[in-house]
């Protein structure tokens, strides 16, 4: 989430503007991934869309990471979902400090 945030410093160059635009995506984000409650317990239509959800991965990764179940194929889509983010994430940050810095 940290290159996510450059991105949006860099995209939104405003202090001010900052923290209302990152709460305004991360309380939706932190409930579709099932930080708080798990999905499980939401509704058939509400799993569907956090399954799109690559934080919902990582979340059900690290529950069955805590439980024991290291070779598990929840931890291997954890993993992925959350290396793709991250290179993603690396990949627009990087290309917009060096916009910035031309």
């Amino acid at each position: 989430m940290v290159p996510a945030s450059y991105c949006a410093a860099l995209i939104l160059r405003n202090e001010d503007a900052l923290a209302p635009t990152i709460n305004f995506f991360l309380l939706p984000i932190q409930l579709l991934a099932g930080i708080t409650l798990p999905l499980t317990l939401a509704p058939l239509w509400l799993q569907r869309i956090a399954f799109f959800n690559p934080f919902a991965h990582a979340v059900s990764a690290a529950r069955a990471l805590f439980v024991g179940e290291y070779y598990n194929s929840t931890v291997l889509g954890g993993y992925a979902a959350m290396i793709c983010i991250t290179l993603i994430t690396f990949y627009c940050a990087t290309r917009l400090l060096k916009k910035t810095h031309e």
